[in-house]
């Protein structure tokens, strides 16, 4: 009977993610969304200027929510790109006590996302290589596959990309193609 207990009580955690009814799948998600996120990843990709290596950044967050976001940014010769998902670590300032946590679902997801989430002091690192169009495309899913399995975005979940050169625009769906 314990054990009956135990298997209901995970299954209807509401730690874990869950998902509405209505609401699209992951796949779903990637092919509506990823159309903006691959046009600013490749547009940071083109600009080589070693001296605006530090402007090569991009940011996407679920707005509204605390901590809910990742962000990349190319390596000077854009071979990589070096990422962090938040994990609520910067939340609070650095002599006040931690408040916000991700919850043990959002870690596992984004551990099986890649991203080293054995960091206590910091956000969760991720190396991602950028050699092809192949890689850009794959980093611009692992934005947003971060953003629905962590951090709860879904269709219609107002959400936000910025970088450098172009400031903060919410993502739309990608235009149909017939």
């Amino acid at each position: 009977m314990i054990r009956l207990a135990a298997l209901v009580l995970m299954t209807v955690s509401p730690l874990m993610p869950v998902r509405a009814a209505g609401d699209m799948d992951l796949a779903t998600f990637l092919v509506v969304y990823r159309c903006d996120v691959i046009a600013r990843i490749q547009d940071l990709y083109r600009d080589h200027d070693p001296a605006m290596a530090q402007h090569r950044w991009l940011s996407i967050e679920r707005d509204g929510a605390d901590q809910a976001y990742v962000q990349c940014m190319f390596d000077d010769d854009a071979r990589q790109m070096w990422c962090e998902a938040a994990s609520g670590y910067y939340f609070t300032k650095p002599d006040q006590p931690r408040k916000l946590w991700l919850s043990l679902p959002a870690k596992v997801s984004l551990a099986a996302l890649g991203f080293d989430t054995s960091i206590e002091n910091g956000n969760y690192p991720r190396y991602i290589p950028t050699l092809n169009a192949a890689d850009l495309n794959a980093a611009a899913d692992l934005l947003l596959s971060a953003l629905y399995l962590a951090y709860g975005a879904r269709d219609k979940t107002p959400i936000s990309l910025t970088s450098q050169k172009q400031p903060l625009a919410h993502l739309k769906p990608c235009a149909p193609v017939s």
